[in-house]
């Protein structure tokens, strides 16, 4: 049997609360977690591409835009908040359903 993987590996090098999330509890979810982690500098980066080269955006349009899942989205832009290089632009637009959504905005720009 598979030794269970260990929680601290979700986080390596990374700041404080960042890292893939996963089910605490769960030896399957935090594996799933695991696997993502060499993957997230580079989700974030083409979230944060897409924001410069469009404009503030909606994690709706991001979706649209780079096809990416829109968990994945809400999660590494929330990453990027934290880093402060994404910041809520107090501006909301309708998403395709009709919803008000936040409008993310590159800090600075």
């Amino acid at each position: 049997m598979k030794d269970k993987p260990d929680p601290r590996a979700v986080q390596p090098g990374l700041f404080p609360g960042e890292g893939a999330p996963y089910q605490r509890g769960s030896d399957t979810s935090l594996a799933a977690a695991i696997s993502q982690v060499p993957h997230l500098a580079e989700k974030e980066a083409r979230i944060l591409e897409d924001v410069r080269a469009n404009g503030s955006s909606t994690c709706d349009e991001i979706e649209v835009r780079t096809g990416m899942l829109r968990l994945t989205i809400g999660a590494r832009v929330n990453g990027l908040v934290r880093k402060g290089l994404l910041c809520d632009s107090g501006v909301r637009r309708l998403t395709r359903w009709g919803r008000a959504a936040v409008v993310w905005a590159t800090v600075n720009s």
